[in-house]
């Protein structure tokens, strides 16, 4: 019997199959040997051209795929959690990945793209704790939400420059990652995406966003610059805390929003004073261990200044309205509890706090 097409739910949880012979199959369907934990070994797949949602999830013994050439896309969920399945993943020629298509397969090592792939999508291969190389991927536009989470020991450097989309946790806890290139068409960065990188370093182009998200770059203790938007308008909570080696120059003015530890213990800031005229409002902990900063500007928008929101060694507040102005504006009642001394310096005079 020449039979081509598995339907779904063909074998699912099956736990006597032990082996792939489906030499004549192109189509295997939705969940068509979901948990058969028994399958075992290398599966040929070369003329597949079809591979279903949770197709092969679960089969924790399978150790090798082979791939057709024809074959362009792989389901959601398709080898999820199949713990067995080790070394050099070649899909040169798949052109859609599923989401979480691959995550949880603990023992691959590098993972070989088309060059056509334009879209890895949520958690393709989230939690692949031993996948280390990634081939290039000249073309990709859209990386999904926790795509490369917890890949632990991918490392070197992507090139991600014609990504226009990074999603949330992306490259979330990618500890041995060294660096990243981003490009101009990048118009989303999502929360998390960088987060505890240990190891990501040197200066990343994040100029095309017009804001950054909570912890994007959160616990990156190497990281030692940024390019950002002239344009950027916030930051959010702990977008770049414990980044214990970042310097910056400057601030935008255009930037409004400073939230809860955008830069707590940013202690390598690297700048004396900011501008940060444009500000609405700065939350707490917002420069809290910046301790170089020892002066900023602000400006008569701000509205709320939040608790322990500087670093100690802040002596010099520039004010561009009145005692007046100032002493309206919504503070917390420990706003400045993290400061020993300063001084706000006021169109219309000074107003001093001494230890």
């Amino acid at each position: 019997m020449n039979i081509t097409t598995l339907s779904e739910n063909a074998f699912q949880n099956c736990d006597g199959i032990t082996s792939y012979k489906g030499e004549k199959l192109t189509h295997i369907g939705n969940y068509a040997f979901d948990s058969c934990s028994s399958l075992s070994g290398e599966l040929d797949l070369t003329k597949v051209t079809h591979i279903g949602i949770m197709a092969f999830s679960n089969c924790k013994k399978i150790t090798k795929v082979t791939f057709a050439e024809e074959l362009e896309a792989i389901g959601d969920n398709a080898f999820s959690s199949c713990e067995y399945l080790a070394g050099k993943l070649d899909l040169k020629n798949v052109k859609e990945i599923g989401s979480y298509a691959f995550s949880w397969c603990e023992r691959i090592t590098e993972v070989v793209f088309s060059d056509d792939l334009e879209t890895i999508s949520n958690g393709a291969f989230s939690y692949c704790r031993r996948l280390s190389k990634l081939s290039p991927m000249n073309n990709l536009k859209n990386i999904g939400n926790g795509a490369f989470i917890d890949c632990r020991e991918l490392c070197g450097t992507l090139d991600l420059s014609n990504a226009e989309s990074i999603g949330s946790t992306a490259f979330r806890e990618c500890q041995a990652l060294e660096g990243v290139i981003l490009g101009k068409k990048l118009h989303t960065l999502g929360s998390y995406a960088f987060c505890l990188c240990n190891k990501l370093s040197g200066t990343i182009d994040i100029s095309s966003v017009d804001g950054i998200e909570p912890y994007t770059f959160g616990g990156c203790r190497k990281l030692e610059g940024v390019v950002l938007s002239d344009s950027l308008e916030y930051i959010r909570e702990g977008a770049f805390e414990h980044c214990e080696s970042l310097a910056i120059s400057a601030l935008p003015t255009t930037l409004k929003e400073i939230r809860d530890s955008a830069f707590l213990n940013c202690a390598k800031l690297g700048v004396e004073g900011l501008d940060l005229t444009g500000a609405e409002y700065i939350e707490i902990n917002a420069f809290n261990g910046c301790n170089d900063l020892k002066w900023v500007r602000l400006g008569t928008e701000l509205e709320f200044i939040d608790k322990t929101a500087f670093g100690y060694n802040l002596a010099d507040i520039y004010f561009e309205g009145t005692k007046a102005e100032w002493e309206s504006i919504n503070k917390s009642s420990e706003w400045d509890d993290s400061i020993y001394s300063y001084t706000v310096h006021c169109e219309d005079g000074d107003i001093q706090k001494s230890e």
